[in-house]
């Protein structure tokens, strides 16, 4: 099948399990997607707009159940709630318009007969063109506009609500890099919307939960002082918040260090080639680790076989990533292809936590000798059998995915 086949597949299916679900609960049901126009509708910037209103509507409506799909038709979040639908309809025409980039959603509710509350229905005016502010069906009908000016139009005004407002920027730039995280083409082991990984103990859901709590912090960022002390001192607030929403499951702890002197590095900088030395003059601090009278077995056992983790990647200004990884996805431009280089290179110590060093440089050597999407499919079904999550490479995929976009639509002087 072709893509708009595919696409169309997805959306049938997604209609089948909404009007199950409103069967089953017999409640309200609000489904939330981003209205990308033509094709590769589940790209990133979808994916973020998505997940981020999703984060900002969990605390208006009164959820009984959630579910979310990754296909063809992008991200898709289908609610359930003991609220009027009537009511419901009425608060998310509130959020659509709240926004300008709330504009791109399509937010749908039906009520516990699966009757689709329209605008109409409730004599709302109906929805607006992006561009001409025309109405939007009849510019559908009429094909007024290209897909390509349509698709343009999204992603400039994703953007600009990404780079914006700077008291948001790292509360958006977070939500960024972990909602498509966890929408990775290939999961090596970790945890996805369609697959739970190599984890028994934990699911998208509890990444969402943590994902919300992380980001919410990251909101108060631009508040701290940018020293070592500060960012480990609301670092280790961020990670009791992290705990206490996925009751004391790990899921980002990781990805929450990494973060920290990311944002902090950025914050520093004045252009996008700064970045790296100034990570590692805050990272400096962390030297400490490696030579105190009391060392940790784990980092004394990493030391032994030359293996810094993530701490080391701090250290360096995480120079891999500037220097190796954001080229390499300038040459690709694929997905799957960016996360194999990352594991091909990256020292996850996760996986020796999982395992043993064996198996580490054994899944290293795969990923240096993958040469297909074949071959990076048998390096996830090895991480499935072999229950190993690839948790530190996953880190630095957000990570990349933050700056490769930075890297794009940076503004000379100022992010």
């Amino acid at each position: 099948m072709n893509e708009a086949e595919l696409i169309l597949e997805a959306k049938e299916d997604r209609f089948l399990l909404q009007k199950a679900l409103v069967k089953q609960y017999h409640q309200s049901l609000v489904s939330i997607k981003a209205n990308y126009p033509g094709s590769h509708k589940n790209n990133l910037l979808s994916t973020y707009l998505v997940i981020k209103s999703f984060i900002e509507l969990r605390s208006l409506i009164d959820i009984c159940f959630y579910q979310i799909i990754s296909s063809y038709e992008g991200i898709v979040v289908l609610i359930i709630s003991k609220s009027d639908s009537h009511l419901l309809k009425k608060m998310m025409i509130d959020y659509e318009e709240k926004e300008e980039v709330n504009r791109l959603l399509d937010i749908d509710v039906y009520s516990n007969e699966y009757e689709v509350i329209s605008r109409r229905l409730l004599n709302i005016k109906s929805r607006s063109c992006f561009i001409c502010d025309e109405d939007a069906k009849q510019c559908n009908r009429s094909q007024k506009h290209s897909y390509e000016e349509l698709q343009s139009y999204f992603n400039d005004l994703v953007i600009k609500d990404i780079f914006s407002n700077k008291q948001l920027l790292y509360y958006k730039l977070s939500i960024y890099g972990l909602s498509n995280e966890l929408n990775k083409p290939i999961n090596y082991g970790c945890v996805g919307f369609n697959h739970n990984g190599a984890h028994q103990d934990m699911d998208y859901y509890t990444f969402i939960d943590s994902m919300t709590s992380i980001s919410n912090d990251f909101k108060y960022f631009s508040n701290i002082e940018l020293s070592f002390d500060h960012l480990r001192a609301f670092g280790i607030v961020m990670e009791e918040h992290m705990f206490k929403a996925t009751k004391n499951i790990n899921t980002h702890q990781g990805a929450i260090f990494s973060l920290l002197f990311l944002f902090a590095g950025i914050a520093l900088s004045n252009e996008f080639n700064d970045i790296t030395s100034n990570i590692k003059k805050l990272a400096i601090p962390l030297k400490a680790d490696f030579t105190s009278n009391d060392i940790p077995e784990h980092l004394s056992f990493y030391l032994k076989n030359n293996i810094m983790g993530a701490r080391g990647l701090a250290l360096s200004g995480y120079q891999v990533i500037f220097e190796e990884i954001l080229p390499y996805y300038d040459k690709v431009n694929e997905l799957d292809e960016l996360m194999n280089k990352i594991v091909s290179i990256i020292e996850d110590t996760n996986i020796i936590k999982r395992s043993n060093l064996d198996t580490y440089q054994k899944i290293k050597s795969m990923a240096f000798k993958a040469n297909t999407k074949k071959d990076i499919r048998a390096i996830d079904e090895y991480c499935l059998s072999n229950n190993i999550s690839c948790g530190g490479s996953a880190d630095i995929y957000a990570l990349s995915l933050i700056l490769i976009l930075l890297k794009k639509y940076q503004k000379q002087g100022e992010y």
